[in-house]
């Protein structure tokens, strides 16, 4: 990354627009920013910062704070930088959070942060956000590498070389992200204090498993063992005894189940034949009343039956009088559906005739629209008559001047030829046009006289209006027959027209009718209405006095049906539940005699009740020693199935103990050498510390020996001078002149800052090179060259421009008097009431 132009506008103490055009540098030149103390040096950095990353780089200020006092209200607080990178160019613009006074009313309002990427290809990037993480994808660096990369700033270098070595340890890690490596640790031994507290509990687990075994007199001798071994062993021979037991026990109990379920069938049978007969009893005695109401019921049917058959012969009358009826209602009814086809005819005559006077009503007007029709058509054709004959006539007259007009350009045109061919002639020539060797009187020679092509124009125009003409004629002849069409037309339509009819024409239907169909309709309708006029007037009296008494034969029709159907039913019900009844009957007396016998047989066959006792107590003495078998058994499978899970869960956690300890071991040694229980008393960050470190010192020390003419070499501190104080990372001093290394510490103010901006350097190579080859092609070194001497400052400047190579710039933040006469480039800061400026 190469900055190209850096713009700061309302910017710290840079009250208006500044510019720095960093172009004008050579690469690998220094350039030197130089200004009073307070004037805005630093700022530049800080604007480059903000910039790229939206953050500044001092300790104190704050983004929040960057909108200059100095500034006027119309002023705006911007930063504007343009910068290379792997041959591509950028422009980003920022605008920080400020307040500013309203563009209208008074007060002051918010300005919102803003930010703008403008990328090679111009493509747009806007948003804090979005531009910050394209800022990192486009560096490979975030905020703090590039401060770390880009910047030794003023008295922070000076930390690094002086700084204790927990201190020191503290800016490696948050500079190399080591932390993981802390936490590494942390895993390893807590992965470790898990697994010896897993052991543990195993063991006691293990413990609490046997412990029940104390409770058990036969079983206590167990734990008496020495180890688990034995104690599994002991506890396998108790469980084969234990099924021995078992076994015994079964065998009992299969003996007893079968004597229990020999006294129980012949108890259950003795109760089953018991019951068997108490149930017949009861059956007998329900039989023996079902067969007394059977009987009560027959008769009471028969008397009801008798009282049906007297009433016979009146319903006889009843029937009869319903078919007389039955025929006298079909009669009325077929009389009434004539009288309503009478009448539905009647309204559909009258219909018809309004349907028929509407068609004659729709006829006229078809009619008469046709005439109308007919009139307008011959009317245009005369018009169209009288227009292509107006033309026809004007073309035949223009027709007869064109042709005139032709033959009198052609005589003028043929005399013109022969006055030339005469003025051609000679005496004793032939003429051409008569053969006579003396010409006594020639042609003359006519003037304007027309030209050929005058002739051919005056032919077309004569063609065209012959053209013209033979159109005109035909429209003319055709519009001639088109009249005549239309008169003849005329003529036939009038003829057909009949006077306007005085009905029909507000008849309310939309339909279109056809005359001779509703005529025919009205024929067809008004016969079939004369039909049934003669059909009703031939009804006999009598059939019309149906018509009239129909409710009233209705009526008494219903209620005969009534009594009637009544009558029936009642017979037929009767019938029905009377045959019923006596087939119950006989067949509950036939019952009642089989149950007689069965009931006598089953008596005979019970035993007496001495042996059913006999046989219950024998019943009642299995089951009291079942039960106590039963127990016995319960209480050796619960022993048993303890013991399996006791000899389960121990060797379970056996293998598991096993396996832990195992997994152990090799946890436990990562852990003892991850934390420092190893013979470099190290722990794995602080060995990864000494490895940055280490690189670090052999790329400060490429300048430190150049700096300090070979005198200078530092080194780690290899002992330990408090094992409690963890110091590894000290340094200390070779010097070649004695030979004699000693504390970095020891070292003149001078050459302290050599040493300083060497291990600074250093570390800025070391970053570089560890971030994955990243190129920051920019470097500033804020303050700290007023402390040395003129050999040491030159010395200082030889290694900077070394170090900026072809392709690096480094700029300079001083105000040393020495470093403004040897460094050309030059950044000058002037610091004034209103504010700085900028000037190169």
């Amino acid at each position: 990354m190469k900055p190209l132009y850096l713009e700061l506008s309302g910017w710290g103490p840079y009250a208006s627009v500044n510019k720095v055009d960093f172009t004008k540098f050579q690469t690998g030149e220094l350039f030197l920013i130089t200004g009073p103390t307070g004037a805005g040096k630093t700022t530049i950095f800080d604007g480059i910062t903000y910039a790229l990353y939206g953050e500044v780089s001092g300790k104190v200020r704050s983004k929040n704070s960057l909108r200059s006092d100095f500034a006027l209200p119309e002023t705006e607080t911007y930063v504007i930088l343009e910068f290379s990178h792997n041959k591509e160019f950028f422009r980003i613009e920022r605008h920080p959070k400020y307040f500013r006074p309203k563009k209208r009313g008074e007060g002051f309002t918010v300005k919102r942060e803003e930010a703008v990427l403008i990328m090679e290809d111009r493509t747009v990037v806007s948003g804090i956000a979005n531009v910050n993480q394209k800022v990192c994808e486009i560096l490979s660096v975030d905020y703090d590498q590039f401060k770390q990369l880009s910047m030794l700033a003023q008295g922070e270098f000076m930390d690094l070389l002086t700084t204790k070595s927990n201190q020191r340890a503290d800016i490696f890690r948050s500079i190399f992200h080591t932390q993981i490596y802390q936490k590494v640790q942390v895993l390893a031994g807590e992965k470790a204090k898990n697994l010896k507290n897993k052991i543990t509990a195993l063991e006691y687990k293990m413990e609490e498993a046997a412990d029940w075994l104390n409770h058990e007199e036969e079983l206590a001798w167990i734990l008496e063992q020495k180890n688990i071994s034995e104690i599994m062993k002991s506890l396998e021979i108790e469980k084969k005894d234990i099924s021995r037991q078992i076994q015994k026990i079964e065998q009992k109990l299969e003996k007893a189940e079968r004597d229990i379920k020999d006294a129980e069938m012949f108890c259950n049978d003795i109760r089953g034949r018991i019951v068997r007969v108490q149930k017949m009893e009861q059956e007998l005695e329900q039989l023996s009343l079902k067969e007394q109401h059977a009987g009560e019921e027959i008769q009471r049917m028969q008397q009801k039956k008798t009282q049906l058959e007297n009433e016979f012969d009146k319903i006889q009358n009843m029937r009869e009088r319903r078919l007389f009826l039955e025929d006298a209602r079909q009669k009325a009814m077929e009389g009434r559906k004539l009288a309503k086809e009478k009448t539905q005819a009647e309204k559909q005559l009258q219909k018809q005739k309004q349907r028929c006077a509407a068609a004659k009503y729709q006829q006229w007007e078809r009619y008469a629209k046709r005439q109308k029709e007919a009139e307008h058509q011959l009317n245009d054709a005369k018009k169209q008559l009288e227009k292509w004959k107006s033309n026809y006539q004007e073309a035949d007259q223009q027709l007869i001047l064109e042709k005139e007009k032709l033959i009198r350009m052609q005589s003028e045109f043929f005399a013109a030829n022969v006055g030339v061919l005469a003025a051609r002639l000679d005496e004793g020539m032939p003429c051409p046009v008569c053969g006579s060797f003396s010409h006594p009187k020639k042609a003359k020679i006519i003037k304007e006289a027309p030209r050929q092509q005058d002739v051919d124009q005056q032919q077309d125009v004569v063609a065209e209006t012959e053209k013209i003409f033979q159109t005109y004629y035909q429209k003319t002849m055709e519009f001639q027959e088109k009249t005549s069409a239309s008169e003849k037309l005329l003529e036939e339509r009038t003829k057909e027209m009949f006077p306007e009819p005085e009905q029909g024409k507000n008849w309310g239907g939309k339909e279109k009718l056809d005359i001779e169909e509703e005529e025919e309709k009205y024929l067809e309708i008004q016969g079939k209405y004369a039909l049934l006029c003669g059909r009703f007037d031939g009804l006999s009296k009598e059939v019309k006095a149906f018509i009239e008494r129909e409710d009233e034969m209705q009526a008494e029709y219903e209620k005969l049906s009534c009594w009637i159907e009544q009558y029936e039913k009642e017979t037929q019900e009767l019938n029905c539940q009377l045959e019923q009844k006596m087939i119950v009957f006989t067949q509950t007396k036939a019952l009642i005699e089989e149950k007689k016998i069965q009931d006598h047989l089953e008596k005979e066959q019970l035993p007496s009740e001495s042996v059913i006792s006999e046989r219950e107590n024998q019943k009642t003495e299995l089951l009291r020693e079942q039960k106590q078998l039963k127990y016995k058994k319960e209480q050796l499978i619960i022993l048993n199935g303890h013991l399996q899970m006791t000899m389960k869960s121990l060797e379970e956690k056996s293998k598991k103990k096993e396996g832990l300890e195992q997994e152990y071991g090799i946890i436990g040694d990562v852990d003892q050498l991850l934390n420092g229980n190893n013979h470099l008393k190290l722990t794995l960050e602080q060995y990864v510390l000494i490895s940055y470190f280490q690189d670090i010192l052999r790329a400060a020390n490429l300048r430190l020996r150049k700096m300090t003419n070979g005198r200078y070499e530092m080194f780690r501190q290899e002992y330990v001078s408090d094992g409690r104080k963890k110091d590894h990372l000290e340094i200390e001093v070779l010097d070649y002149y004695t030979g004699k290394k000693r504390s970095i510490r020891t070292l003149s103010g001078g050459e302290s800052f050599k040493a300083a901006l060497c291990l600074s350097l250093g570390l800025s190579d070391v970053i570089q090179s560890y971030a994955g080859g990243v190129r920051i092609d920019i470097l500033f070194v804020d303050e700290g060259f007023g402390a040395l001497d003129e050999e040491s400052l030159n010395q200082a400047v030889d290694t900077l421009i070394q170090l900026a190579g072809e392709h690096r710039m480094i700029g300079i933040i001083s105000h040393v008097e020495e470093l403004k006469e040897r460094i050309e480039n030059q950044i000058v800061i002037t610091k004034m009431k209103e504010g700085s400026h900028i000037q190169i």
